[in-house]
């Protein structure tokens, strides 16, 4: 895509739309302002039962779409955290994903890790 785009002179553009949601800005202008002081933790979570009819299945397969429901809808969540307050470490992740397949369910747990210095005498 990016040499497509760089030999056509086309703009290519990540579709990451909401950051432009009302509320999510809102949310931002909150934790930047510290309007109900330091925050201290987030969470997220999303998702609902799949019922819409599919006309095949290669959405559940890894080999033609890369990833299950982090890479689907999860990739929006993380794009708005770390948005909304910087670098984040990921600290645990679980999924249901068995011998290499698709996960359905997942579990991130992101934050800043501290790092320390440790001098030797």
């Amino acid at each position: 895509m990016l040499r497509a785009a760089k030999s056509s002179k086309a703009m290519l553009s990540v579709g990451l739309i909401r950051r432009y949601y009302p509320n999510n800005i809102f949310i931002k202008q909150i934790i930047e302002k510290n309007t109900f002081g330091a925050l201290k933790i987030i969470n997220i979570e999303e998702g609902g039962v799949f019922s819409w009819p599919m006309a095949s299945d290669s959405f559940l397969r890894k080999s033609d779409v890369g990833g299950g429901i982090l890479l689907d809808i999860g990739i929006h969540v993380l794009d708005l955290l770390v948005w909304w307050l910087g670098h984040l470490d990921v600290l645990k992740y679980a999924d249901d994903a068995l011998d290499g397949g698709l996960e359905c369910d997942c579990k991130i747990v992101i934050g800043k890790r501290i790092r320390t210095l440790q001098s030797y005498s």
